[in-house]
């Protein structure tokens, strides 16, 4: 095409089905602005850092103290954090995204609990057995 043809070129009809008014516009503004829920983040974030601890207290019993206070803190943590940043997310899903996440979080910081308390009542077993 050369510059003759682009400027006989007919203009592209205009959409009419779409006007902006203010609802539309409100409606593309709520989309842009909906954020990732930073509490559902940090306690999925916790609940798994409180599991590889456990984990690591397995591996290492004679600091199993240590290990079972910072997995049940960073458990109980990350358990608070999931359920609150589930609430916001169902509570206000047009600002909040992040729901499956927090659920997540939910799910491991449970699983942490019960591994604690398994891991608690394995090395009290294990120390007695030491006397």
């Amino acid at each position: 095409m050369t510059m003759k043809n682009l400027n006989k070129s007919k203009p592209r009809p205009v959409d009419q089905s779409f006007s902006m008014n203010e609802s539309n516009y409100n409606q593309k503004l709520n989309l842009a602005v909906r954020k990732t829920n930073v509490k559902g983040i940090l306690g999925f974030i916790f609940s798994i850092i409180s599991i590889l601890v456990v984990v690591m207290g397995l591996f290492d019993p004679w600091f199993a103290i240590l290990y079972t206070a910072i997995a049940t803190i960073f458990s109980i943590v990350g358990l608070i954090l999931s359920i609150v940043g589930k609430k916001n997310a169902t509570k206000r899903p047009d600002l909040y995204s992040g729901k499956g996440l927090a659920v997540a979080g939910i799910v491991c910081g449970i699983l942490a609990v019960v591994f604690v308390i398994l891991q608690m009542i394995c090395y009290s077993e294990f120390f007695n057995f030491f006397g």
